[in-house]
């Protein structure tokens, strides 16, 4: 059923989903509906044993009607991508902070029957996106741990309108000094970008920052330092040039033209250029929440750069440096309050 459904959706995003997705949805759907029909109470598990427990029941009964609950499992997973597609502009799995986290959203679309959500469900879907990624909830042994308890609220949210109740994430500075804008697999990492995605980017000129600009993989061009990276390579920045708080999004052409400039003098090339207005500055900057407000107060800022003769001036410089990451990552924490209780940012 799954390999046909994925040669007759080879566009679909949906088919890049794991198989092990499709399985585990299928046992979850299997436990929950036992206990919809006032079966014992036990607790809702996607172990090996249940696996093979559930296989053994489905091989002996031979019914058309577990055919039918993978065709509707197929179908909620390619709910739960649209609705991703719709609300977060998803262009690619990879830009999930976890794939795992289709699970939890499927069991969701498996019992809304394609009806449309309440107001109410749709706060609580947001809330669940961020609250759930922050936490890292579904990421190693808490995706076994979590899914059962987090897969009977998501029916009853569905069903009877119930409150998911996930706990709000206190997020900190600590949380984000080890996550890196490119290296390795981050939840973190995923939820910054998306958080920040929530916010357009725009360029001086106004124009929108086109995510399937900078993700195409025709274009491929790369996330922006935007402390370029080649003052690691000068022995001016330590590592954490490449903090995810120096994430910036170009689109391609504008990425590879900034190169190795300082911000303020690729942007001061740019505005005697484009001639942008002061609000269009502005809006730049607050859009890609960069914590600046003109070019005069980011070149002010960078001044301290240029001094780099001696070992004591590279700790300023850092240090310089530092103050940026945090003051980027307060203007993070306030978006991401905000849209952990539900709001649009």
């Amino acid at each position: 059923l799954l390999r046909k459904w994925k040669r007759d959706n080879r566009e679909s995003l949906s088919k890049g989903i794991d198989t092990i997705i499709f399985i585990h949805v299928f046992a979850l759907i299997f436990q929950l509906e036992k206990l919809s029909k006032g079966r014992r109470r036990s607790n809702i598990e996607i172990n090996i044993k249940i696996l093979k427990k559930i296989a053994e029941i489905i091989r002996d009964k031979n019914s058309e009607k577990y055919n039918n609950i993978f065709k509707k499992v197929i179908e909620a997973i390619a709910d739960a991508v649209s609705y991703l597609i719709q609300e977060y502009d998803i262009k690619n799995l990879s830009d999930l902070p976890s794939q795992t986290m289709l699970t939890v959203l499927s069991i969701y679309f498996y019992y809304q029957r394609r009806h449309q959500s309440s107001i109410f469900q749709q706060v609580e879907l947001r809330k669940w996106f961020w609250r759930t990624s922050l936490f890292n909830r579904y990421i190693g042994s808490g995706y076994n741990r979590n899914i059962g308890t987090d897969s009977l609220s998501m029916k009853n949210l569905s069903q009877y309108n119930k409150r998911l109740s996930l706990p709000f994430k206190d997020v900190y500075y600590s949380d984000f000094s080890d996550v890196e804008l490119k290296a390795g697999r981050s939840t973190l990492r995923n939820i910054v970008k998306q958080a920040l995605w929530q916010q357009a980017p725009v360029f001086i000129n106004g124009s929108k920052i086109m995510r399937e600009d900078k993700e195409s993989k025709f274009k491929n061009p790369e996330d922006d330092h935007f402390f370029p990276f080649n003052l690691y390579r000068k022995n001016v920045l330590d590592s954490n040039v490449n903090n995810i708080f120096n994430l910036h999004f170009l689109d391609g052409s504008e990425n590879v033209s900034k190169g190795k400039l300082m911000p303020s003098e690729w942007l001061e090339e740019n505005v005697k250029q484009i001639k942008p207005s002061q609000k269009q500055i502005e809006k730049y900057f607050k859009s890609q929440l960069l914590p600046f407000k003109s070019l005069k107060e980011l070149k002010k800022f960078e001044r301290v750069f240029d001094q780099t003769k001696r070992k004591k001036d590279k700790e300023i410089i850092n240090r310089r440096y530092g103050r940026f990451l945090y003051k980027r990552f307060e203007l993070f924490k306030v978006i991401f309050n905000r849209l952990q209780n539900g709001k649009k940012s």
